[in-house]
């Protein structure tokens, strides 16, 4: 079972009987229902009605609430959604089994605006826009704590450790792990079940007990994947980056624990600042520009980064004869930058990394012609 959860500044809910909301902002509205019913969460449906701005409707649909404030059972559902056009919206809705809801208009105002949901960037499809147009740079971090913390307070706890004061990320994949390794036995939170062992076709492994965490067990830890270090995270995620993708960070990590997991959390720090800092949304993977054992992401004739994982050499064809760049290093490991020679375009140029690890190579146009 996998969610995504966008971990996104987007306000406080605005309830629709304000009468303003602002653009791709979410806005509300509950109704009551004093109808009994044995399932509420499945024998009924608040279904709705928008008439957008431009006189399209939109079909909506709301949810069961309880009573409101977090309890399931209460006769309260809710309506829950977001504005994508400026102007008046009127709504109605009612219950599948025919019980009356409601009905209202709202205005949809441009000040204060969101930015909107996320798309597919038009002019780089590695990219993500908002509906607004604004670029999203995506941190992302898995993090199961979240479906399987204790309470409401501890996954809160979660969340601000890694989407708040302590890390930055932006993107959750929030999985819930269904198989462990041959012969252990997890700890989970809640009834005994069975979950199919990926070593043995057809056999499984019970998980029980009542831990927090199904992380969290005793005995030797599983390497299902054979072991891996910070070093071939940090190696990893840049090889990601430098095919275009976006790194999705995971480690079986758990502060309580001295596993030493969470190591990488500094190397992905900064990479995403180094990357978040460019127009990243220019750079399109080209390997050839650059010699074998190099990657390379570039914008052409203004902007080049240029990863290699062992020393040694870059080469890097720079067109656009009379242009200079500027040059700079960056060590993946601690974040520091160092100055290299500026070059004339027109011709390959050949950088030699300061030592024998991964570095990072940075060009750019002397004249900041990068955005």
């Amino acid at each position: 079972m996998i969610a995504l959860l966008m971990i996104l500044a987007s306000g406080l809910v605005r309830e629709v009987s304000a009468q303003e909301a602002p653009l791709w902002d979410r806005v509300e509205t509950s109704v009551v229902n004093l109808r009994s019913y044995a399932n509420p969460f499945t024998d009924v449906t608040l279904v709705a009605t928008f008439l957008r701005p431009d006189k399209s409707r939109l079909p909506f649909w709301g949810f069961y609430d309880g009573d409101g404030h977090g309890d399931q059972t209460g006769n309260v559902w809710r309506l829950r959604f977001m504005p994508d056009q400026v102007g008046m919206w009127p709504y109605e809705c009612s219950f599948s089994d025919g019980v009356s809801g409601k009905s209202g208009t709202f205005r949809c105002v441009a000040d204060g605006a969101k930015p909107g949901p996320l798309r597919i960037d038009p002019a780089n499809p590695h990219c993500w826009v908002f509906a607004d147009g604004s670029h999203f740079f995506p941190r992302a971090y898995t993090a199961p704590e979240l479906f399987v913390a204790g309470n409401q307070t501890h996954r809160a706890y979660w969340i601000d450790y890694f989407f708040g004061t302590k890390h930055n990320f932006n993107l959750c994949n929030a999985n819930l792990l269904n198989f462990v390794g041959v012969g252990e036995e997890l700890n989970w939170q809640g009834a005994p079940y069975e979950a199919p062992d990926p070593a043995q076709n057809g056999k499984y492994v019970t998980i029980a007990g009542n831990g927090l965490f199904p992380f969290l067990y005793s005995g030797t830890r599983p390497r299902l994947d054979g072991g891996s270090n910070v070093d071939w995270l940090r190696t990893g995620a840049w090889g990601s980056l430098m095919g275009g993708a976006f790194y999705l960070y995971a480690e079986c990590f758990e502060p309580t624990l001295t596993w030493g997991d969470g190591n990488a959390f500094a190397f992905m720090e900064i990479m995403n600042d180094f990357l978040d800092r460019l127009a990243y949304w220019k750079l399109k993977p080209d390997h050839a520009l650059v010699n074998s054992g190099s990657l390379c992401l570039a914008d052409p004739g203004r902007e080049y980064v240029v990863y290699r994982q062992s020393g040694g050499t870059i080469t890097i064809d720079l067109p656009n004869a009379g242009s200079a760049f500027q040059a700079e290093w960056l060590d993946p490991r601690t974040g520091v930058k160092k100055a290299a020679a500026a070059v004339e375009g027109g011709a390959k140029r050949t950088f030699t990394c300061p030592e024998t690890r991964d570095w990072v190579l940075h060009l750019s146009r002397e004249d900041g012609s990068t955005r």
